[in-house]
């Protein structure tokens, strides 16, 4: 059984839409959402949850099936319905998450 070291409730206001999928750093100090469009992630600091980056997939509406965090490098991937691949820099999110501490 693993037992969390530190506990955090807070709201955070992702997305207009329903959240399709959820996924936090292996930190733990970040949260990438995605709506069910499909078009936008969006970056949150775990601790505030204020919104550190938006990250554009694309314009047409998709199915966001999986986000991942690099465990070592400032990157997310994700893939979709539209049989597509994104990686995008997190370093934006991580220096913010550094000065707000």
């Amino acid at each position: 059984m693993v037992v969390a070291e530190k506990s955090i409730q807070s709201e955070i206001v992702a997305h207009e839409s329903e959240v399709a999928f959820i996924a936090v750093n292996p930190e733990g100090t970040l949260i990438c959402t995605a709506s069910i469009k499909g078009t936008k992630l969006k970056v949150f600091s775990a601790d505030s949850g204020e919104t550190l980056q938006v990250l554009r997939r694309g314009t047409s509406k998709a199915q966001i099936n999986s986000i991942v965090f690099h465990p070592s490098l400032n990157m997310i991937a994700c893939c979709s319905s539209k049989a597509s691949i994104h990686i995008f820099s997190t370093k934006i999110s991580v220096e913010k998450c550094i000065e707000n501490k």
